[in-house]
């Protein structure tokens, strides 16, 4: 069955806003404003003497240059632009770090290579966030080898490095967990509201197309009464069954999605409508709870919604059909 993937442009967490400002675009805004505190203050109140004036005064004006362009550019800032800036910081830190007159300016300097890592890890993809993390492991051992520090400094950015490295690996696996998690439904564990508009909108951006799609719209028949009469704990094994039996049912690229309650959707594809009835027919003859289904085609370029309401509208005369004392195709007998 289809999972669904991790696109930066539909992930659940580029949902979050503040500042009026997606979150890839906010949280390096603030570690942009954070560098520009800590170098004027080291330009202002410096701790050593030896100290690169000019250096420090050409990073503290590209983050300030950089920093105005993500406020004015805001939610219209594009992913090349942020990355961009990720990777000049960490030339920048790289640069600091080899002309630190001292080996504890350039431990301090190190922070710059872990936030460039962790913001790697928390909003990059996979191959993006392994770039950063190689460019701070190469870039950090570079300036410490150039610098001539003493026999301590290497000991200490390797484990700065390790923990950069790591930092990366596990805020991708957990960030990753959490929003398959925010696009699957955790009662049976097909796809959600949310992973189907996900899905919606990759389509929209993907330029292959899928012919002989169609949609079915899928009703569990008098599901208030078994949850009335057999308890709800009853009413939730019921839908885990018929979700699980509807996707060993189907080819991986196939969905199943539940809208809630008892709702659920089938997106299929290279499906005829006609061959679609005959597919749920064969899968109600599995099922050993009755439910109704209505079906509509969803055409190369035709707008989903619309589609998903015709589905949902013959859905309906299949039930009042059923009510009036027919059993018409797309029910089955109670």
């Amino acid at each position: 069955m289809l999972q669904p993937p991790r696109q930066m442009s539909t992930r659940p967490l580029m949902q979050v806003r503040h500042f009026g400002m997606p979150g890839p675009v906010w949280t390096l805004l603030l570690v942009l404003v954070a560098g520009l505190v800590l170098l004027t203050a080291g330009l202002v109140f410096p701790l050593h003497s030896g100290h690169s004036v000019p250096l420090k005064l050409a990073a503290i004006v590209t983050a300030a240059c950089l920093a105005a362009a993500l406020l004015v550019l805001g939610e219209r800032t594009p992913a090349w632009l942020l990355w961009s800036i990720v990777f000049v910081q960490v030339a920048f830190t790289a640069t600091l770090i080899s002309a630190a007159p001292t080996d504890g300016g350039a431990v301090s300097l190190m922070v710059g290579m872990l936030s460039a890592a962790v913001y790697a890890g928390f909003w990059g993809r996979r191959r993006m966030a392994a770039a950063v993390a190689a460019a701070v492991v190469v870039g950090g051992s570079l300036a410490v080898l150039v610098g001539g520090f003493s026999n301590v400094l290497p000991s200490a950015w390797a484990a700065i490095a390790v923990l950069a490295v790591g930092i990366t690996v596990v805020l991708q696996v957990l960030v990753s967990a959490l929003e398959q998690q925010a696009l699957l439904d955790p009662l049976t564990g097909v796809m959600n509201r949310r992973g189907l508009q996900t899905y919606l909108s990759l389509r929209r951006t993907n330029r292959r197309p899928l012919s002989h799609r169609s949609i079915a719209v899928i009703d569990v028949d008098d599901f208030k009464q078994i949850n009335d009469d057999l308890g709800h704990a009853e009413g939730d094994r019921v839908l885990r069954e018929l979700a699980q039996n509807w996707v060993r049912g189907l080819r991986h690229d196939d969905l199943v999605v539940r809208l809630g309650g008892d709702e659920f959707v089938l997106v299929l594809s290279r499906v005829e409508p006609d061959a679609t009835r005959e597919l749920l027919a064969r899968l109600q003859r599995e099922s050993t709870v009755p439910w109704s289904y209505g079906v509509s085609s969803w055409p190369e370029g035709a707008d989903f919604d619309v589609c998903l309401d015709e589905a949902d509208q013959r859905l309906l005369e299949t039930k009042r059909a059923r009510g009036a004392g027919r059993i018409p195709e797309g029910t089955t007998a109670s």
